[in-house]
This record gives structure tokens, sequence and C-alpha cells, in this order.
């Protein structure tokens, strides 16, 4: 094989690679959304359900993926200037901003609530993450201000590994530290997590490790290259699916987000995102361009699906009063006809100007 042909494979192997964590990601956007109709309808969760392992580890994922992507886009590009430092937080900021803002505005005006200027402040901001992680506005906001205090974090921790390994090992057994802390200590599992404990589950120490894992297994793969069998990897595919929603767990979902099912759970989420990175499967087209789409409009599924909810309730409530998975079918149709009008109208042109 020539010089060329090899880089033409490389070059596809890499791109099929991305695909194939876009597959996830847009999947579980996906599942999330159909999770949070569930319980906002039946107000059905459960810490032994496939949707309440959803709803709780399809973030931890998107954290882990958020990691593992970063590190494979920066890895290269990051060095020790303020020019490239300023440079992915400008990017960052013109790819995560305007959605989010677009999010918050639909949100206060369906609800007509009362907002003080301190909450205003620092939602649109996005302050909150780093200050006041339980004072945002928007359903699921919350793992969005983990993600910008994930971010204000990321040059350092990917120049500590790619220039001084030491250090980026000593400040992730520093974050690790806090966040056994998190599993161990700080919650009740005696008392629900919706009741009083959201506040502790929210704070980004809680979750920063799952981006470092991600930044630290995008770094292996890369650096340390290894190759897997077809049968080695549909073991690991069924250690790391089976593990996630069959670990023994039941009753309130405090018992998933905390303690050593904590510790399970993240590493089985861990072992699906490697599996999804290194897998070779090569899906139909059809399927292909599906997974393609919702994995490459997946932010805005996430932030607009409880906007889509509130209009479609009231609207039933009002008028159709039809039953309840009509309304599902819409609620999913709209979210994802939406979900491309505003990464076509706007993330898609923000992400070119940042």
């Amino acid at each position: 094989m020539n010089a060329i042909s090899k880089l033409a494979v490389d070059q596809k192997v890499e791109i099929h690679r991305i695909h194939s964590l876009d597959y996830l990601r847009g999947l579980m956007a996906f599942l999330i959304a159909v999770y949070h109709y569930i319980i906002w309808v039946s107000d059905l969760q459960g810490a032994a359900s496939f949707f309440g392992r959803i709803g709780v580890y399809g973030v931890s994922i998107f954290y882990i993926l958020s990691g593992l992507t970063l590190y494979l886009v920066y890895k290269e590009k990051l060095t020790f200037s303020t020019q490239s430092i300023t440079s992915f937080y400008i990017r960052r900021f013109f790819r995560i901003y305007p959605l989010l803002w677009v999010s918050m505005g639909l949100t206060i005006w369906l609800n007509k609530g009362e907002y003080t200027f301190q909450l205003l402040f620092l939602s649109f901001t996005g302050l909150f993450g780093f200050v006041a992680p339980s004072m945002y506005i928007g359903g699921v906001t919350w793992s969005i201000g983990n993600e910008l205090v994930f971010y204000s974090l990321f040059p350092f921790l990917v120049l500590a590994l790619e220039n001084r390994k030491r250090l980026f090992y000593l400040i992730m057994a520093g974050l690790l530290s806090i966040n056994l802390y998190f599993i161990f200590y700080a919650f009740d599992q005696t008392i629900s997590l919706f009741d009083g404990q959201w506040g502790i589950y929210v704070n980004p120490f809680n979750h920063v490790i799952l981006f470092v894992m991600g930044i630290l297994l995008g770094y292996i793969v890369t650096n340390k290259p290894f190759k897997l069998t077809p049968r080695i990897q549909v073991i690991l595919w069924l250690i790391g699916i089976v593990g996630l929603f069959f670990y023994p767990a039941s009753g309130d979902l405090i018992h998933i987000v905390q303690g050593w099912a904590r510790v399970f759970l993240t590493l089985f989420s861990c072992l699906i995102c490697l599996c999804f990175y290194i897998s070779t499967f090569n899906p139909p087209r059809l399927l292909h361009r599906l997974l393609e789409n919702i994995g490459q409009v997946s932010y805005s599924i996430y932030l607009i699906h409880p906007v889509c909810f509130i209009v479609l309730i009231r609207l039933n409530q009002q008028t159709f009063d039809v039953k309840i998975r009509y309304v599902f079918l819409v609620y999913i149709l709209v979210t994802l006809v939406v979900s491309n009008f505003l990464y076509y109208v706007l993330e898609k042109p923000m992400i070119k100007l940042g």
C-alpha cells in the first residue's frame, strides 16, 4: 500500500470513529428526551428501570464523550500560548451560548414566572455552574453549567497531559478524591434524590471526573493504539451494556448515584464509550444517515425537548385532549423537526462564526 492510499485509509477510519461517537451522543440525547417525557407524564422512574439508568447515565456518557471528543480535536492544537487557549474558549462560547440563550428565553416566555436578577444574570452568563449549580433556568440546563466548568479546565488538563503527565495525574487524583467524597459521603441514601439532594448531585465536582476520564480515554486510545478481535469487541459490548442496565440496584434514583453502584456504573459507561470509539460496525446507509443526523442535532434535542414538551402538553390540555401516547409521537416528531431547524439556522452558523 502506497503512502497516499494509507493516508486515505487512516482518514476514513478516523472519520468513522468520530461518526460512531456521534451515534452514541445522538442516541443518548434522544433517549433522555424520551425519559423526561415518561417521568413528566407518569412520574414513573426508578433505579432498576431502563429509562432510570438512561436519565442518570445518559448525561454521564455526555460528559465522557465531551472530554474524549474535545481531546481528539484539540490534542495537537492547544499550546502554551494565550492565542491558542483564547481561541478554544471563543469556539466553545459560540458553540454553547447561542442555543442556551434561546432555550432559556423560550422557557422564561412559556413559564411567565418571576425571575430574580441574580437568577437571570447567573443563568445567561453561565456563571451558575461555578457559583450556584442549582440556580438555573430550564429543565436540563444544570448539565450545561457543569460543562462550562469543565471547559474552563480543559486546556490546562490537556496541556498537562501532553507535557507534564505527573501534574495531570496529580490533578486527576485530587479530582477523584473529591468525587469519592460525593460518592460515599455526600448523599443520604435514605432520602430521595429529588428531596433536598438535587443541589448536591448537580455540583460540577460530582461529575468532573467523568470529563477527565474521557480525556484520559482519548489519550490512551490514540497514543497507545491496540487492536481487538471481533469476539473481544462483542464481549466488551456485552459487559458495558449488561453492566449498565442490569447492575443490581432498585428503588429511588439515589441508589445509582452514590456508593459502589456509582463506581461500577461509571466504569460501564466509560466502557460503552470506548466500544463506540473502537467499533468497526458499518450501519446501512439509511440508518447511518438517521444516526448521523440525530448526532449532529443532539445539542438542540437535549436543550429544546423540555420546551417542546411544555408547548404540546399545554396545547393538548387546552384544545385537543387526545391520548397521551399520541402526544408522545407528536412530541418526538416536533422535537426532531425543531432541533434540525435550530441546528441549521442557529447552531451551524454560530459554530462557523466561532
